[in-house]
This record gives structure tokens, C-alpha cells and sequence, in this order.
């Protein structure tokens, strides 16, 4: 058996068998929302392909993060979306090269490296998480990605020292849009939150500060939680 380097690593032999494999698997996967008129934008295409989702879940998952479009669990009671609905909000909100992003749940930290391969070149990500541990993780997955600023806290009030924001996208559902979130939209930017009981809510601030809301239902996402913690770096 013999060593060679992968992706900054050093893999087996077998062990390099195993991340093609996933990486085929995550292609078919890919097409398969291109087929379904999921994926459509070039830029957010380009990112899904560079991205594998298998990057940014527990080894246990890795296979079913390549193959199955379901939510699968990241520890802390918390998720990784499904392909098809990390793929729905950013072909909603259509991440641009040079704009800033603020990503409210970094999870895993999967939505906030397509986001920052989104925004490339120039964009920057700012992403925040509540739980401390999964900022920790996420942190070491996106140590590659040099346009991202790992935050822990809540985030209910925004980000208010890096606004505005070109895009903002949350992995949590409220009953309503945080307020401070419209506030901190740049003009001509793009908001998108689920409403628990609904789906997905988008807002576009044009330029005059005008607000225009669109709905999509059928959505459900876990509960946005505030407990009042500052937000500072990440570990």
C-alpha cells in the first residue's frame, strides 16, 4: 500500500479509492438536480461541483452525504440540509462575485463554502453559529477557504460591524424576518429566511430601500434560537 497526497492530505491508496468514489457519486448526484431544473445558475453549479457535501459531514455520514438528498445529522441535535434545498435558496438569492454574504447557522459549514466559492473573486462570507462546538468543526473544514469569517453567538440582531449585506441567508426558521436583518440588507440585496409553518420567505431591498417579498412553501428547517450570547470570533 502506498501514500500519495490528495487535497492537501495524505491518503492511502484506499483511502484515495474512497474520496474518488465519493466524488463520482457527488457528481451523479449534481446532474441529477440538474436534470431536475434545480440547479440552473452556472456559478452556483460550478460551486456544487467543487464542493462535495462529503467534505462536511462525521465519516459515518460521508457515503450518504455523496448519494442520499436528505438532511443527515451533524451531532448537536443539528442538520446538514438536503442538496435540493441548499440548492433552492442559493439559486433564490444568486450569490455574486465581489458581494458580501452573512450565512446565519454555519452547521457543518458546507452552505458557507458555497457561498464563499459563490462570491469569489473579492466576496467575502461572514457566517455565524450559536453552538460553539460545531463553529469549532465547521472552522477546520473551511480552514481552505480564506474569504470566510467564522463568528459564534446569536445572530437574531445581525452582524451589525460587517453590514451591509449583499445576501443573507439563514438555516433556521422564525415566525418572522428578524428586523435588524432588514436594516443591515444592502440596496439591491437579497434576504432569504424560512417561516416556521411556511417555507421559504425572500426579500430584495431595491434602491430606494423599497422591500419586495416572494413565498415559496414546503420547506421546513429546525427553529431559530436566541439566547442572547454576544457574537465574537470563532474558535
Amino acid at each position: 500500500m502506498f501514500l500519495r497526497a490528495y487535497s492537501g492530505r495524505v491518503y492511502t491508496a484506499n483511502a484515495a479509492m474512497v474520496e474518488e468514489n465519493l466524488e463520482r457519486a457527488w457528481l451523479a448526484l449534481v446532474g441529477a438536480l440538474v436534470a431536475a431544473g434545480t440547479l440552473r445558475s452556472p456559478q452556483i453549479l460550478a460551486a456544487f461541483r467543487a464542493v462535495p457535501r462529503s467534505r462536511f459531514v462525521p465519516p459515518e455520514h460521508a457515503a450518504a452525504a455523496a448519494t442520499v438528498d436528505a438532511p443527515l445529522s451533524i451531532g448537536q441535535g443539528q442538520t446538514v440540509s438536503q442538496p435540493t434545498t441548499v440548492a433552492t435558496m442559493l439559486e433564490l438569492v444568486q450569490p455574486r462575485p465581489g458581494e458580501k454574504a452573512l450565512d446565519v447557522g454555519t452547521g457543518s459549514g458546507w452552505q458557507a463554502a458555497l457561498l464563499a466559492h459563490g462570491v469569489r473573486p473579492g466576496g467575502t462570507v461572514i457566517t455565524v453559529e450559536r453552538i460553539p462546538e460545531l463553529s469549532r468543526r465547521a472552522g477546520a473544514r473551511l480552514r481552505s477557504f480564506r474569504n470566510v469569517t467564522l463568528l459564534v453567538g446569536d445572530a437574531t440582531a445581525g452582524v451589525p460591524v460587517h453590514a451591509p449585506y449583499d445576501v443573507i441567508i439563514s438555516a433556521a426558521s422564525s415566525p418572522e424576518v428578524p428586523p435588524s436583518w432588514i436594516e443591515q440588507l444592502a440596496v439591491h440585496g437579497r434576504l432569504l429566511h424560512p417561516i416556521a409553518g411556511m417555507g421559504l420567505r425572500v426579500l430584495r431591498k431595491d434602491s430606494v430601500g423599497r422591500i419586495s417579498t416572494d413565498d415559496y412553501p414546503g420547506f421546513v428547517f429546525v427553529p431559530l434560537v436566541s439566547d442572547g450570547q454576544p457574537v465574537t470570533l470563532g474558535p
